[in-house]
């Protein structure tokens, strides 16, 4: 059975917040290649309101979206002369902003359907 778009996004956001978290309690069911392509090609449609074009540049080659090969986050400094560490800082801080442009209460949405809880 194909998954609703909500799904798909509600996975992709817990695979992509959470996924690569050392200690996280639950197991996040990963995307099938199908579902991985649509979240993606998602991502791509938004990653126009990152307006930091710093930030921008950083999702886009660390995912691959818009032409873009895969890049480490090390790869990804070296272009932007930053950190590999401070080049994930700011891939942090510009994710939400693609999330909110998808649904404003992503981070509610992400948590019901087993994200962390932060209360």
């Amino acid at each position: 059975m194909a998954a609703s778009k909500i799904e798909v996004f509600q996975k992709g956001c817990l695979s992509l917040w959470y996924g690569k978290a050392r200690k996280n309690p639950r197991k996040i069911e990963k995307l099938n290649a199908q579902e991985e392509k649509e979240f993606y090609e998602l991502l791509a449609s938004r990653v126009a309101f990152v307006t930091d074009e710093r930030k921008r540049d950083i999702i886009c080659r660390h995912l691959g979206l818009n032409g873009y090969e895969k890049s480490t986050y090390a790869e990804i400094g070296l272009l932007h002369g930053i950190s590999g560490s401070r080049v994930r800082e700011l891939e942090r801080k510009a994710l939400p902003i693609i999330f909110r442009s998808i649904h404003e209460k992503w981070r509610s949405l992400i948590n019901h359907a087993g994200g962390y809880s932060y209360e």
